[in-house]
């Protein structure tokens, strides 16, 4: 917190007192409110007076620090709401737990495949391609999660999972000494998370070295690159000529065992149909709910087993730059503060976590010097 003098200046005028008058009003001299308005905080007595005369909160004279080592974007959440500064500030601080892991200095290294200057249908559709190709998917095939982590640590971007603070969000992305990271919620259903990691990757990489703060344009430019790399064209058209002219439920059911096979939500592909058929409308809603029942969340497959060994290695598959990050500090960490960088609640699990990183680590450098 900053002391702000400057508010007792604007305040006082504001009521048509001279700074004279305003001493004379707490029974100080007009030397030490000048000193106050320069920077020195008043004492307790003086400073409650002060603000009573005023009519101001004491917290309106202290200005919260900005750490600009961490950036946020204003961004949109689900269902295109927009987060509040509130929300935004309660982000910044799940952030700020992951700081100290992060380098501070050198530059960041970032594949520039982006055209930042044009945001067209085009553009997004041929970043799409791009996107596919990096990942190594299949022509005809969606993107399902293995695929999106893979492409993520492709383009040099951290993945975090942890528990959020509010239920607004899949995803967000941040900077952290220029590196970019993207925050994940363990609780997701990785049917729901494939999109918005898509999302949220195309706005890592528009966000380099530009403010933080996006528009409505660049919102729907990373959903039509999210949505074309999550589902080709042939894909789509494979499932819409299967499809086209049956009846609603025989629909339905048909993208259900889609959707099952290749592990993604029904609703995006009804909305890639869409754009080339405005009329195909379908019901598909509480099939969509009930398919995310039979999917897993991170959270069930990171810990899919007791064994930690297994939960790191899976961790790794995951996410190898966050793994990789905290395997160069582990030695040096407490196994809380392990276990609450990688969402474990046990602390039993914990110091059996410090363990395996650090035999992991030495399995490392041994495999260096060979």
């Amino acid at each position: 917190m900053r002391w702000e003098g400057s508010v007792i200046k604007e305040s006082a005028a504001s009521q048509g007192l001279s700074i004279v008058q305003l001493a004379d009003k707490i029974g100080v001299s007009r030397q030490a409110v000048n000193d106050w308005i320069k920077g020195q905080i008043p004492k307790g007595l003086y400073l409650i007076t002060l603000c009573d005369i005023l009519h101001i909160d004491p917290d309106d004279l202290f200005i919260k620090e900005i750490d600009r080592d961490i950036q946020i974007p204003v961004f949109r959440s689900k269902r295109k709401m927009k987060l509040d500064q509130n929300q935004q500030d309660i982000m910044k601080e799940l952030a700020g737990k992951y700081k100290k892991l992060f380098p501070s200095s050198g530059p960041v290294k970032i594949h520039q495949i982006i055209s930042v200057s044009d945001q067209s249908k085009k553009n997004a559709k041929i970043i799409a391609r791009q996107f596919r190709q990096m990942a190594n998917v299949s022509e005809h095939k969606p993107m399902d999660y293995h695929h999106i982590f893979h492409l993520l640590s492709l383009l040099d971007i951290y993945v975090i999972f942890c528990e959020f603070p509010i239920s607004k969000l899949y995803a967000f992305f941040t900077r952290i000494y220029n590196h970019r990271v993207v925050f994940v919620d363990i609780k997701t259903n990785v049917m729901d998370l494939i999109f918005p990691l898509l999302h949220e990757t195309v706005h890592s990489i528009l966000r380099d070295n530009r403010p933080m703060t996006i528009d409505d344009t660049e919102e729907d430019f990373c959903d039509t690159v999210a949505s074309h790399a999550q589902f080709p064209d042939s894909y789509i058209g494979e499932i819409y000529s299967m499809i086209k002219g049956m009846e609603p439920g025989i629909q339905i059911n048909s993208l259900k065992q889609y959707s099952l096979n290749n592990h993604h939500a029904i609703c995006g592909v009804v909305k890639r149909i869409q754009e080339t058929d405005s009329g195909f409308d379908l019901k598909y809603g509480p099939a969509d709910t009930n398919l995310r029942k039979k999917i897993r969340s991170i959270y069930e497959i990171l810990l899919g087993s007791d064994n930690v060994r297994q939960f790191i290695n899976t961790y790794q598959e995951l996410s190898p730059l966050f793994v990789n990050l905290v395997l160069d500090q582990a030695e040096h960490l407490a196994p809380r503060t392990l276990g609450e960088l990688f969402a474990l609640e046990n602390y039993l699990d914990m110091v059996s976590l410090k363990d395996e990183l650090l035999q992991l680590k030495n399995l490392e450098v041994n495999e260096e010097h060979r």
